[in-house]
């Protein structure tokens, strides 16, 4: 009985200061039960102005346009006809130096978080700040506006679901991205 290949990797893409790309061998991804030759594609479905992507062989490489969110679709294709497709969230979050600055004065914490969200702000001169809350695909599934009191924000986020999740803070002084996890 054939297989179709499986996904082996479903980490999202980040692209900042430190991995100014990415880049990756589909094998990484894709693994084919079968042992068969697989042939791969991988095409921005998302925010076509945030990232490209380019191909070479077994490999791939996703290039930054601009900061933002963006989603990449991989396509394995084995010898048998069998297809699998994955789609990767690409957050691009090109520091730039004041956003860079911004990425330094606030953390999430605990991490990982139960019931409540509590972000440190620290050396932030802008207090009112919007948050934004997205899932592994991208998609937004909290927002809200925060005063910043006694250096913290604290928002419920009892209704999300355990898993993990990217934490959007955005004031007069830039935007920047942390990762958390919600249990």
């Amino acid at each position: 009985v054939n297989v179709a290949p499986l996904v082996i990797n479903t980490d999202n893409i980040i692209i900042d200061k430190e991995a100014p790309q990415y880049k990756s061998n589909f094998n990484n991804i894709f693994s084919d039960p079968d042992n068969g030759e697989m042939i791969f594609t991988a095409e921005i479905i998302g925010n076509k102005e945030v990232a490209k992507v380019f191909m070479s062989g077994d490999e791939f490489i996703v290039s930054p346009l601009k900061t933002g969110f963006s989603k990449v679709e991989l396509t394995a294709l084995d010898s048998d006809g069998d297809k699998t497709t994955t789609v990767k969230v690409i957050v691009v979050n090109a520091l730039l130096s004041v956003e860079e600055l911004l990425a330094k004065k606030w953390s999430v914490y605990p991490n990982p978080v139960n019931e409540e969200l509590r972000i440190s702000v620290n050396g932030l001169k802008d207090k009112s700040l919007s948050v934004r809350i997205l899932d592994q695909s991208g998609a937004v599934v909290q927002t809200f506006e925060a005063e910043v009191e006694n250096n913290a924000i604290i928002e419920s986020v009892s209704g999300l679901s355990s898993g993990v999740y990217l934490i959007e803070l955005k004031g007069k002084e830039g935007r920047s991205v942390n990762k958390m996890i919600k249990n």
